[in-house]
């Protein structure tokens, strides 16, 4: 038997009855609120979801046929589901203990609209984008946007033993730590960063601005000030609850440089250690620091080559270290890489530099580009196939696809 949860969209969960055990397992019978939205309805707008669709709540593996291991985690297993269907797992042997076995728990939930076109053909709705997670399942799930307004809408759902929780709208920006998530207000006019704990509930906000870089037990956030002719760059750290761990710290001064013209960039190790990025628009060349989880300078900047007009997103390596982006339309996406703690930027390894994006293993302890499971150096462990694009691994190695515009598919603990 299991169940499933609805949501008002404000917060407020309800939890639905448990289905008999004649029932359909997709669509359990239960007593329901007035005029309940449908269990597998999305929003209109890909906002605000307004139920938690239902993903069972027993820990078999529904017909799985991969390799056993230990079992599936507690959590919001759906029975009716074949996790291990259309998946592949491939172990190389050069890894040990860092591919999982093929999935045995998966779940379902339908929360975006899926886009259509127009008779004008112009594109409308919304499809499933991204997902970030914390260290006991939870997840914050974003519909992207296909037409005008915020480009994604994130939304926190909690893992129980009948389901999926649907708790609250977080905004239009979320990242996660082990302890929680961070997001941006539920507007784009509210500036502020909000410190969430696991369930949801707002435990500390700050002012927004700058950038955020997230580890996995702590945060720096670098921002950009005027002070006078000169544009000042501080950063400050701080834990996952959003208490600083220490004063605001200086980064860089730049003399005669307005504070509009500079561009971040960066990203932050698991452990929290930061290479911050910053570069004058319209100047050629680029500057970064490492900064300690604290916010306090681990060396002295240096420079490194810039971008045209925004610096785009650097990537966290497995053991350490980070990849800088190659320049757009330059048919690569990485360019090169500075070694943890290093003061200058190397050209990327023939493994990375073949490569695309990729999502990083809790710990860093691996990469996934695509189906290719990669270790530090490069070392390829093998092959992991879902079937579907991965869109987020979660702090506990919930590893979550797109598979289909409206559907998210949940593996709980895959690479835990």
């Amino acid at each position: 038997m299991f169940g499933c949860a609805q949501s008002s969209g404000h917060g407020e969960e309800v939890v639905l009855a448990s289905a008999g055990s004649g029932s359909d397992a997709g669509t359990p019978a239960a007593s329901a609120p007035a005029n309940p939205a449908p269990a597998t309805s999305g929003p209109a707008d890909g906002g605000t979801p307004d139920a938690a669709v239902d993903a069972g709540g027993s820990t078999a593996g529904g017909g799985a046929t991969g390799t056993a291991d230990a079992g599936p985690p507690p959590g919001p297993c759906n029975p009716s589901i074949d996790a291990a269907a259309g998946t592949t797992v491939a172990d190389d042997g050069a890894c040990p203990g860092i591919l999982p076995a093929r999935p045995s728990c998966a779940a379902d939930l339908i929360l975006c609209t899926g886009v259509s076109s127009s008779t004008t053909g112009s594109l409308h709705g919304t499809y499933a984008a991204a997902a970030e997670g914390d260290g006991t399942g939870g997840l914050a799930l974003a519909c992207g946007n296909s037409d005008v307004g915020p480009s994604r809408f994130f939304s926190l759902y909690l893992p129980m033993p009948s389901g999926f929780v649907s708790k609250s709208f977080l905004g239009y920006a979320a990242w996660s730590t082990h302890d929680g998530f961070i997001t941006v207000g539920t507007s784009p006019a509210v500036a502020a960063y909000v410190f969430r704990a696991q369930d949801g509930s707002e435990l500390a906000s700050v002012a927004a601005g700058g950038q955020i870089f997230a580890g996995e037990r702590s945060i720096v956030v670098v921002r950009v000030a005027q002070q006078g002719s000169d544009a000042l760059i501080a950063a400050q750290g701080y834990r996952a609850d959003g208490t600083p761990l220490g004063d605001v710290q200086p980064v860089a001064a730049l003399a005669g440089v307005r504070a509009s013209e500079i561009m971040l960039g960066g990203a932050a190790e698991p452990s929290g250690k930061t290479l911050a990025i910053w570069q004058v628009y319209g100047q050629s060349g680029a500057w970064a620091r490492w900064i300690a989880a604290d916010g306090t300078a681990l060396t002295g900047a240096f420079a490194i080559a810039g971008w045209l007009d925004h610096v785009p997103d650097a990537a966290a390596l497995a053991g350490g270290g980070i990849a800088l982006p190659a320049l757009p339309g330059s048919g690569a996406a990485w360019r090169s890489v500075i070694a943890s703690g290093a003061t200058a930027e190397q050209p990327a390894p023939a493994w990375l530099a073949s490569r695309g994006a990729f999502a990083l293993f809790p710990g860093g302890r691996a990469m996934l580009f695509g189906a290719e499971v990669l270790a530090a150096g490069g070392t390829l462990c093998g092959t992991l196939d879902l079937g579907a694009p991965v869109v987020g691994i979660g702090r506990d190695g919930t590893t979550v696809t797109a598979r289909d515009q409206k559907t998210f598919r949940i593996y709980p603990q895959l690479l835990r």
